[in-house]
This record gives structure tokens, sequence and C-alpha cells, in this order.
């Protein structure tokens, strides 16, 4: 469960490097840190699937490069989060710093888990549109399903996958093996993300 301490300001991303090295996953938005626990071993193994199909996908087709967390990106000086998944266009490769990414991600994927649905979904979408971020994927064990959200006539759209084929206008034709993806998430562990 995140939650915020109090701050005298707000912080960057010079902060989140201050912190000690713990193991807390820490983010932060709108100069607020949020922390996390680890995520649990059904989440960690889709993002490693989905992962593996994104960049067999982008390596094939030779367009550019597709990181796994935890990467900091600096959307903004009070900014900064650690997003599951993100893919950065071969064209704009120059935002790969040393440190961090350094602007707004071609595409940015999560995983939601009960611990970080509602800021997945709320929170961070808006800094993730907001910044520019051109498309932000949401891979949702309740639904076993991939939504796509992503600017359409000045609003946020979203668009639901169709079992293993994204609509995504990135990552043209994009399809994973869905069974493979979410089979490894058995109904008692949906019933408990369900219940959380």
């Amino acid at each position: 469960m995140p939650f915020g301490d109090s701050q005298p300001r707000p912080l960057t991303l010079e902060d989140l490097h201050g912190f000690p090295d713990d193991g807390i996953r820490r983010e932060i938005i709108d100069g607020e840190v949020l922390t996390w626990t680890s995520p649990d071993p059904i989440h960690q193994i889709i993002v490693t699937r989905f992962s593996r199909a994104m960049d067999e996908f982008a390596e094939r087709r030779d367009l550019g490069f597709v990181l796994v967390s935890p990467v900091d990106v600096e959307l903004s000086t009070h900014n900064i989060l650690k997003p599951d998944l993100l893919f950065v266009a071969a064209h704009r490769s120059e935002i790969i710093r040393e440190a961090s990414i350094s602007g707004s991600p071609d595409i940015v994927v999560e995983v939601v888990s009960p611990a970080t649905r509602r800021v997945d979904l709320i929170r961070k979408s808006a800094q993730y549109l907001g910044s520019g971020v051109e498309e932000y994927w949401i891979v949702d064990i309740y639904a076993q399903s991939v939504f796509v959200r992503r600017h359409h006539q000045g609003a946020h759209r979203t668009v639901e996958s169709t079992r293993g084929r994204v609509d995504s206008r990135i990552f043209l034709d994009f399809a994973f093996d869905h069974k493979r993806v979410f089979g490894v998430a058995p109904q008692l562990v949906i019933e408990r993300y369900l219940n959380a």
C-alpha cells in the first residue's frame, strides 16, 4: 500500500536518489514520495512474459528499446515514476540517460495489482498522458486484458485489447500469447486480487 510522507517541499530526482538503498520502491508524483512493497510473484511473472513479447516485437522491427523496472522516468522536476515496462523509439534514444529516462517514453506499461490499482488508473494515468507519453498500456490481471489509453481529439481514450492483440498506433499489429501471459494467474490468485 502506498503512503505519502509529509514533505516540507516538493521532492525531485536528486531527493529520490538520496534515499537509502533499502529495497523499497519509491516514486515521486507532484513532489510527494510514494512507497511500495515488493511486487508479488504473479505480478513479476506477468511483467517478465509481457516484456519478452514486447522486446522481441521491437527488436524484430528495429523499433527501439524496451526497458523493465526499476528505471527512473523523469517526466518533470517533481514527477519521477518507475513504470513496470517502457518503450523508447529508436529515433528518441537521446532521452535514455545514464541515471534515468529524461522525458516521456513513447509507451509506458503498468501491470495493475491491488496495492497499485488506484494510483495506476488515476494518478499515474494523468501524469503519463499529461507529460506527453503517447500510449499508456494497463495490463489488468483482473480482466486478463490490456487497455490502451492515448490522446484522442483533445481527450484521453481507452481501448481494450482483444485476447492478445493490442490496439497500438506505435506497435502496429502487436500480438502476444494471451494464455501464456495470463495463464500463470490461476483462479485462486484472481479471486485474491478481486477480493483485495
